[in-house]
């Protein structure tokens, strides 16, 4: 494990080896922030998704609902 020249990694770091991008990303801030932007794309794409699918089932069971009144 890396560490600085006063110790253990600051509260808060970062590793970047799991993250995606970091295999072909450019090395620097500008890879960073790319990743980050990616990451944050791919959680609101994932959260879109989450949703359509519970109005769905919402749907069908309002839909079943009707149906027995």
């Amino acid at each position: 494990m890396s560490r600085t020249k006063r110790g253990n990694k600051f509260i808060g770091y970062d590793y970047w080896g799991k993250r995606i991008g970091s295999s072909y990303q450019v090395i620097g801030r500008s890879g960073k922030k790319n990743t980050i932007k990616r990451e944050r794309m791919k959680a609101k794409e994932d959260l879109i998704k989450e949703i359509e699918e519970e109005n769905v089932q919402l749907t069908l069971k309002l839909k079943n609902l009707t149906g027995q009144l």
